[in-house]
């Protein structure tokens, strides 16, 4: 129940602020089109870069933050360097802590920043490797906030699959994480104007893998 009133009560204050920018709509179609349409590194920095523009004419406003966010870590999986990909995935942390700012208990918000973070670790696992407790944190609050979150689901399958067997992970434990995963994506229906719908194309990639 407390978890259903703060999911709630964060889309009703979405649903306000919205409200009260003439501009907002525009500027986050635009972005979640150049969004679609990025094929490179290159695309998604200049999404990235065009959301955090919406951002700053839109500062009550949670999504262009996490946009801008998202479109920087898909960037950083593009970049070759790793201090320029470690530089990269800061920026999107801070973006999300931005957000987060705003919203402060938001499940996408939570799922994104675990994202990041595990990124993060993987750019310097050797040395990093015990970051990976903050990362798995925001992921388990994610889920906490909303139990269907099928991006939380799928982020921490996602990570079980690349994990070694060696060190708990691999395709066999990934496989039924990612089968709830996928099916949290399936019952999975927008809750607002511009609300995170990402994820489920690349779930169905790595399902069919463990399936194999």
């Amino acid at each position: 129940m407390k978890t259903t009133l703060l999911t709630i009560a964060a889309i009703f204050a979405t649903t306000i602020a919205f409200a009260q920018s003439p501009n907002f709509d525009k500027g986050m179609t635009k972005g979640l089109e150049m969004m679609k349409s990025a094929k490179s590194g290159e695309d998604f920095l200049a999404t990235a870069n065009f959301f955090e523009r919406v951002a700053t004419t839109e500062k009550t406003q949670w999504l262009p933050f996490y946009y801008s966010a998202y479109n920087l870590l898909v960037s950083g999986h593009f970049e070759q360097d790793q201090n320029k990909k470690d530089g990269i995935f800061d920026k999107a942390l801070n973006l999300t802590l931005q957000a987060q700012a705003i919203q402060p208990t938001n499940s996408e918000l939570e799922a994104l920043a675990g994202y990041i973070k595990l990124m993060k670790v993987y750019v310097d696992p050797m040395n990093r490797y015990m970051d990976i407790q903050a990362a798995m944190g925001n992921l388990q609050k994610a889920k906490e906030l909303d139990q269907n979150n099928p991006r939380a689901a799928f982020i921490l399958a996602q990570n079980t699959f690349y994990t070694p067997e060696a060190y708990g992970g691999g395709k066999k434990l990934a496989l039924p994480m990612l089968q709830d995963a996928m099916k949290k994506f399936e019952n999975y229906k927008p809750a607002f104007a511009f609300a995170p719908d990402w994820g489920a194309e690349r779930c169905k990639t790595l399902l069919d893998e463990a399936q194999k």
